[in-house]
């Protein structure tokens, strides 16, 4: 059941005539429930995938999503990679969810999913702006949570080597202020696109990490606060949403001050070192036109102002 606070956010599925003539598509969904009535109900289109939504009737679970890829390897990726996020997921005690896939398709390059009524938090951020403060506290503990499954699912991965990206910000006496607790697996993909808030009112993982990356906590903390800033930064731009436009600082304070409450310890002055390298970088590489989408070139004004929030918010919580 969609969660009434957050009707006006939910994602709108609109109908694709093409699926009514993918015979190997329809064959797939209804393989899945053999001899159950099937109905389309609508497609959400993404950027590299589409999802296609579809009612089994009588069928468990009575509501699927489709999700077609542009290769058979991606599909086979982001397979294993929810199986193994949903395995992970599992083991721990806060309110997040993982949906384990239920097939793999072998005619096209798609895997089927259990559907969850809901926004993400993408479109709250976007639609609900005066909800940032509390999503983003939900966020920050979900975060900590999931490096501290990564830690206990990947003993000894400390001492791996660090992506390129990470040996970039890492220069200097900043990787000396790190210590190999500090580094876990990179949830590349941990933004607001990629979690939904659900019926139940958990947050569910809709899109696991596929690439095997070893990264410092605060990489994670840094992109997730960028993401999120993108998705406020959207016309239009009333009276209502300025202030939360404007002023992430409360929003991001929140953010970290829930992190590390779960992670059970005080911001250090490593970490505000270590999250301060991170901003830099990503001032400088997200202010570049090039890593904006180009129907939305202002967005690039705001990568430093992110940077100036985001200190203040260190500045409230450290």
């Amino acid at each position: 059941m969609i969660p009434d606070h957050a009707s006006d956010a939910t994602p709108r599925w609109s109908p694709e005539p093409s699926v009514h003539d993918d015979r190997q598509l329809r064959e797939f969904v209804s393989g899945l429930a053999p001899g159950r009535p099937v109905e389309y109900v609508g497609t959400l289109r993404r950027r590299t995938v589409r999802l296609h939504r579809f009612r089994l009737i009588g069928a468990d679970p009575d509501e699927i999503v489709v999700k077609v890829f542009t290769t058979t390897m991606a599909a086979e990726r982001a397979f294993g990679a929810l199986e193994r996020l949903a395995a992970v997921v599992g083991t721990g005690n806060f309110d997040l969810r993982s949906m384990p896939p239920l097939a793999l398709a072998r005619s096209v390059p798609a895997l089927a999913m259990p559907y969850v009524a809901g926004p993400t938090l993408r479109d709250v951020l976007a639609q609900e702006p005066w909800r940032t403060a509390s999503v983003m506290v939900r966020a920050g503990r979900v975060l900590a949570g999931l490096h501290q499954l990564s830690r206990e699912a990947s003993e000894g991965s400390a001492g791996a080597e660090l992506t390129p990206r990470t040996r970039l910000a890492s220069l200097g006496r900043t990787a000396e202020a790190a210590t190999s607790s500090e580094l876990v697996r990179r949830y590349v993909d941990f933004h607001p696109h990629n979690l939904l808030l659900a019926g139940d009112d958990s947050i569910v993982v809709i899109d696991p990490p596929l690439r095997d990356e070893v990264t410092h906590v605060h990489h994670d903390i840094v992109n997730f606060l960028y993401k999120a800033q993108k998705c406020l930064v959207v016309p239009p731009w009333d009276q209502a949403r300025a202030r939360y436009l404007l002023d992430l600082t409360d929003a991001a304070a929140g953010f970290l001050g829930a992190y590390f409450a779960a992670a059970e310890r005080p911001i250090s002055s490593a970490d505000v070192v270590m999250l301060d390298r991170y901003l830099t970088l990503y001032a400088t590489v997200r202010s570049r036109p090039s890593q904006w989408r180009e129907d939305l070139p202002h967005q690039a004004l705001f990568a430093p102002l992110l940077r100036q929030q985001l200190r203040r918010a260190l500045r409230q919580v450290s």
